[in-house]
């Protein structure tokens, strides 16, 4: 389970894969190969509400090494984590599988990503 705390610990580049969140989204401009302006879409988020006025393809590493280019992510500036939308995963073709140690991202037969669960 994502907790503020399990959050707070991980590193500007870090993505956690959420259940919850109705978009893709970050504050890392620099993750951004292009950024287009949208517009203003809310967000809520626990201490209230956050808005996105732009969304772009955005590069998601993880610390095996393997990456993948997301579209249609947010750029939510004061967000403060990266968070990839299992809902859009699955919408758009992805597979998910996990254990208690891992995570398995898939599309059709190859794998896109691996990762750890925290």
């Amino acid at each position: 389970m994502l907790s503020k705390e399990s959050m707070r610990k991980g590193t500007p580049r870090a993505w956690a894969l959420d259940t919850g969140a109705s978009s893709p989204m970050t504050n890392q401009l620099h993750l951004f190969g292009d950024l287009k302006p949208t517009a203003e879409i809310p967000i809520q988020v626990g201490g209230g509400m956050l808005y996105s006025r732009q969304r772009g393809t955005a590069l998601v590493s993880v610390a095996d090494g393997s990456s993948c280019y997301l579209e249609n992510v947010l750029y939510i500036p004061k967000l403060g984590v990266n968070l990839i939308s299992a809902k859009k995963l699955y919408k758009g073709g992805y597979k998910g599988a996990f254990d208690e140690e891992n995570i398995w991202i898939t599309k059709g037969n190859r794998n896109v990503i691996t990762a750890e669960q925290s």
